[in-house]
């Protein structure tokens, strides 16, 4: 899966894993509050570094969006099916 291949090429130790994200999600879709992509993406590199600085260029910073919102957006349906 791509999106686990990029989590664990992260620079970053404290850098989440696919595992770790699926927990991080359950508790985004059970907070009272709804998060932005651009306020939890951070959080999941693992850093405070920028984008620019974790991602070799623009098209990879955007597959890793890409890749993490349809992740989520997934999250939420399975949590809505139970």
């Amino acid at each position: 899966m791509l999106l686990s291949k990029m989590l664990c090429d992260l620079y970053d130790k404290q850098a989440m894993n696919l595992e770790a994200l699926d927990g991080f999600f359950a508790a985004l879709i059970c907070a009272p509050r709804t998060l932005m992509p651009n306020e939890y993406i951070p959080l999941i590199w693992g850093s405070q570094a920028t984008e620019k600085e974790v991602f070799g260029n623009a098209q990879e910073a955007q597959t890793f969006r890409d890749l993490v919102i349809c992740h989520c957006a997934k999250s939420k349906m399975e949590a809505w099916r139970q």
